[in-house]
């Protein structure tokens, strides 16, 4: 035998009997072992290599060997052994006990086991000693002894097994001794012995059973045992017995004579031994045989089972099921019962391998299970027992209608459109759902399947004032009629005058200035001449001479606020005839406290904000009024063609006014800090420094001054409409690079999109920004969507610290051009990371985390079926989140997501999904790109799902850049293919962990990845 690492040879084995083991010995890294041997036969054989990784816990054990004569059983003890009496020692036994040992505290268990009890002469026995440390403290230098080998270990922790594997050879009958001890830390020493019987099988004896294979439980068999003499001399003190007891004793048997023994048993479970035969020959020594006893007891089993598992019934109607009854024993069963829910049956006999479908009609009034049992006795009187259940489940069809806009207001003969929301709001399928509008049929639904809902529109010409009636119904499935009605007031209207009221600031001091701006709409037929708009508190805020139907202008108005305004402006024109026609809106404006009583207001504050490490801003203020006039609400829920008109020639003014409203709430945000003294310890918003009364020379000299694009909602250029656009990151370090991302809609499609920028080395303000040359051009990619409706990045190369860049989007469309912008960003002198971790250390809140503080939620609930795309990133120096789904099913989805960024950031997660009647694929990746000093951690699923039920959580934190925490856990069902892959150190690979599953699985998974939180 050759034993080989790598050319290496290792060792050579002369010669290796069953059972026996050697150990080689190795320094350095030992890989690609070659075990090569012959066996006897001459045949070539390569070994089988387990690699065995050594942990701290593990106990290592050393081995000696040394070579004791074993002696036989005495013939006054051979049967004593044999039935488990004490024997004499004929191997190793373990060392005394001391006084102070402890041998009765079971803490150091010991066992033997043996690949035989017995064997030829000659034959080869492994065996292997096993202490086990089940005691709750360390043990030390533990040994264990064994027909002269020993195997010790210097500390045995708590759980862990010490192993000794030996082989001997059969020899005689010999009885085979082993001994532990231990200590532990107290010096207390523990010790254990035990011992097996080795049996040489006799050529001199030999032993015959008979007895019947297969009984009834409990019946009464009789044994029949040959002993029959095959030596040249007698045999004395026979003795024969079973696992279960002695059969009989013969004194004495002579040479080639035999003599039969029968013993009666009563049999109450399956036997599978051995019956034993132990003499003596004339020469004293034991003589030894055996035979197998197996006798198998007749099972006796039920089963019950309904033929469908779940049965669908309507409340208080009956419902059957089918019970399936099967006797899966081997015993016929008598007077079978089956019991449950008030309900009883009998049946009087059932054969073996039979089944019977047995009925039962229950009424329940919901949604319950039904549990029966059966059962059955065999010939014996034994009894077998079997449980089943069915849930029944009770259907409580129903539907709902929903009709949008519940009002409306048209000018005569004009098409007002209704929009009407059907759902099946029950548990059963409703078939011929029918619509009808004033008792005429709008449309018709072959089927509607429980949860699902369908979106009817009516375009519907308005002549007077008027109801409009609206009702559904559709059948179930036992053709019962369920339906829901709804109506539509609509009001007639020839001259109609709305009027919509902004103020900016919202806000002021007092004494302070205003800008009032009032839209005024002629939503009427007719126009109108010489309207006013007066203020209660104000007085005149404009006029406006002439006003064409569907169409709308602006008035604006400074005024001087000498206190806090909630007042109401009337507007009023006149039609062609005279007739008088009102509109009017609320208008909120706020007064701000002066700044010396505010300063004296938080005085107080100031000294315990001083106590606790922190800063603490009050500030009375109030949003007032801003509500934007981007278009007439009630005209815009139905709809109307004049509305949407409307809202495309106020969209620049509006656009306007709302950068007011914001520039003013900034402004008086930067002057109450200012005279907390808070100027100086976080960034500022690009517009707070702009309105601020502060010189471009105070704002430089700001050590934490950044500027960021958080995000540009909603801007519009003719067809093209710029949704979103942001900056990642959007506080970006010093060389960081910075990448823009833009949501842009065109209905001819985007051709090209870039992003223009220039650089300054000072803040800007709006207008500087506007004055700023944007020479340098980076090209936009379509990162993903379609040139109709799509998201555009590109990335910018890192700057140099305190570098201050201007930017604009722009893209054209083939017919026109557009550009969203300008906006701002700053490559910042400090690293918010940094600062964070020093402020924890002192333990306050770190300026930087404490004014950069964000709270994100986002919460949605979908339930429906058609088609599904969900596309999420979340991303950060903290945090990366990213999610995509497609599919085309049955989907019921809630999800609840948090970003909270103050002294930690912290994103959350949580998810329960169910998709049923498709196909969902995707993929999911949470990552922690901090842990570990920047190794980084992530989980990634990806999936290709018919069905999925599951319920799933995640979430990241950082605290400061040694402190991060990655937490993952679901719990779902699926059919299909789910991919589940955990990486730690993504350069380095330190970790990574690949699973996957296809088919009907269930799987519960948590994953946690935390760091020590020291520097």
């Amino acid at each position: 035998m050759k034993v080989m690492i790598g050319e290496k040879e290792l060792g050579i084995l002369s010669r290796l009997v069953p059972g026996e083991k050697k150990v080689l010995a190795t320094k350095g890294n030992a890989e690609k072992i070659l075990v090569l041997a012959t066996d006897q036969a001459g045949r070539e054989i390569m070994g089988t290599v387990k690699y065995i990784q050594s942990t701290a816990s593990a106990a290592s054990s050393s081995s000696t060997e040394q070579e004791i004569q074993l002696s036989t059983l005495s013939s006054s003890t051979a049967y004593r052994a044999a039935t488990g009496s004490s024997a004499r020692e004929v191997a190793t036994k373990s060392p005394e006990p001391e006084k102070n040992a402890i041998s009765e505290v079971p803490r150091l268990i010991l066992t033997i086991s043996s690949n035989k009890t017995e064997g030829l002469e000659g034959d080869m026995v492994g065996y292997r000693c096993t202490a086990q440390n089940l005691g709750p403290v360390e043990l030390s230098n533990v040994k264990i002894f064994c027909a002269g080998k020993m195997a010790s270990t210097k500390f045995l922790p708590p759980g862990e097994e010490l192993f000794l594997d030996g082989a001997l050879r059969i020899e005689d009958n010999v009885q085979l001794f082993a001994g532990a001890v231990g200590e532990d830390a107290k010096g207390n020493i523990y010790t254990n012995n035990t011992s097996i019987a080795i049996w040489k099988v006799s050529s001199q004896i030999k032993l015959e059973v008979e007895a019947p294979k297969s009984v009834h439980r409990n019946e009464n068999v009789t044994i029949h045992v040959k002993v029959e003499n095959c030596g040249s001399g007698n045999l004395t003190d026979i003795n024969v017995s079973d696992c279960v007891g002695e059969i009989g004793q013969i004194p004495a048997l002579s040479s080639g004579s035999a003599q039969l023994l029968q013993k009666d048993r009563t049999i109450k479970e399956s036997i599978h031994c051995d019956v034993r035969v132990v003499a003596h020959d004339s020469a004293g020594r034991e003589v030894y045989a055996s035979h197998g006893l197996d006798i198998w007891v007749l099972n006796s089993s039920l089963q019950i089972q309904a033929e469908n598992a779940k049965v669908r019934t309507y409340p208080g109607e009956p419902a059957e099921v089918i019970w399936v009854l099967k006797n899966t024993g081997e015993e016929i069963l008598k007077n079978v019962t089956l019991d449950g829910d008030g309900k009883k049956c009998m049946l009087r006999e059932l054969t073996p391998g039979k089944s019977v479908r047995m009925a039962a009609i229950y009424c329940k009034n919901s949604t319950t299970w039904i549990n029966v049992t059966a059962r059955g006795e065999d010939v014996s009187g034994y009894a077998a027992f079997a449980e089943g259940s069915v849930h029944l489940t009770t259907l409580r069809p129903a539907i709902s209608l929903k009709i949008m806009p519940p009002e409306l207001e048209v000018c005569p003969g004009e098409t007002a459109d209704i929009s009407a929301l059907i759902t099946n709001s029950g548990d059963d399928a409703l078939t011929d759902v029918v619509l009808t509008q004033d008792g005429a049929t709008l449309a018709t639904i072959d089927r509607i399947d429980p949860g699902e809902f369908r979106v009817v529109n009516s375009r519907t010409v308005i002549s007077a004032n008027s109801t409009i009636q609206l009702e559904v119904s559709g059948k179930d499935s036992r053709g019962q009629t369920w339906s829901d009605a709804g109506c539509v007031k609509a009001t007639v209207v020839v001259s109609a005058l709305k009027v919509f009221v902004s103020a900016s600031p919202p806000a002021v001091t007092l004494g302070g200035s205003a800008n009032i701006t009032c839209t005024v709409a002629n939503t009427g037929s007719v126009p109108l001449y010489n309207i006013f708009v007066i203020s209660k508190q104000f007085g005149p805020l404009g006029n406006v001479e002439y006003l064409a139907p569907k169409h709308q202008t602006m008035v604006f108005s400074l005024k001087s606020v000498e206190k806090a305004a909630s007042d109401v402006v009337f507007a009023e024109g006149f039609t062609q005839d005279r007739k008088s026609v009102r509109g009017s809106c609320d208008l909120h404006i706020d007064l701000l406290a002066s700044p010396q009583k505010e300063t004296e207001r938080l005085e107080p504050y100031r000294k315990t904000s001083q106590d606790l490490g922190t800063k603490i801003l009050g500030a009375n203020i109030s949003c007032g009024n801003v509500s934007m006039a981007f278009g007439l609400p009630s005209e815009e829920e139905t709809t109307l063609e004049f509305s949407q008109k409307i809202a495309s020639d106020i969209d620049s003014s509006t656009v306007q006014s709302n950068n007011m409203v914001m520039d003013g709430i900034s402004s008086l945000l930067r002057y109450v800090e200012k005279i907390l003294g808070r100027v100086d310890d976080g960034p500022q918003s690009s517009a707070a420094r702009e309105l601020s009364p502060e010189s471009r020379e105070d704002l430089s000299a700001s050590e934490n001054y950044e500027l960021s694009i958080a995000g540009v909602k909603g801007s519009e250029h003719g067809a093209i409409s710029i949704l979103d656009v942001s900056a990642t990151p959007s506080q970006p370090a010093a060389g960081e690079p910075v990448k823009i991302s833009a949501h842009i809609t065109s209905p001819a499609g985007i051709k090209s999109a870039s992003v223009k920028f220039g650089m300054a080395d000072s803040p800007l303000t709006k207008q500087d920004m506007l004055e700023v040359d944007r020479v340098h051009d980076s090209p936009m990619v379509l990162e993903s969507g379609n040139s109709m409706d799509g998201y555009w990045s590109c990335s910018i190369p890192g700057k140099d610290s305190g570098v201050y860049m201007v930017l604009s989007v722009w893209m054209t469309d083939g017919k026109s051009i557009a550009e969203g912008g300008p906006y701002m960003l700053h490559w910042s002198t400090v690293n918010t990371a940094t600062s964070a971790a020093q402020g924890s250390n002192v333990g306050a809140i770190a300026p930087s985390a404490a004014k950069n503080g964000m709270l994100f939620i986002e919460s949605s609930s979908v339930k429906g079926r058609g088609e599904v795309s969900i596309k999420d990133s979340f991303q950060g120096s903290a945090m990366n989140y990213n999610e995509r789904m497609i599919g085309n099913g049955s989907i019921s989805l809630e999800t609840l997501r948090c970003i909270d960024r103050k002294s930690v950031d912290n994103f959350t997660e949580k998810k329960d999904l169910v998709f049923t009647g498709g196909n969902l694929k995707g993929h999911q990746t949470v990552e922690s790109p901090r842990f570990q000093g920047g190794l980084g951690a992530s989980v990634t699923q990806r999936f290709n799902l018919s069905h999925v039920d599951k319920s799933e959580t995640s979430s990241v934190s950082s605290a400061s850049p040694t402190n991060n925490t990655l937490t993952f856990r679901t719990d779902q069902a699926f059919d299909g293919t789910w991919n589940i892959q955990t990486k730690y150190a993504k350069f380095f690979k330190k970790i990574k962990a690949d699973q996957q599953y296809t088919g009907s699985f269930q799987t519960e998974k948590t994953i946690k990845f935390q760091d020590a939180g020291q520097n």
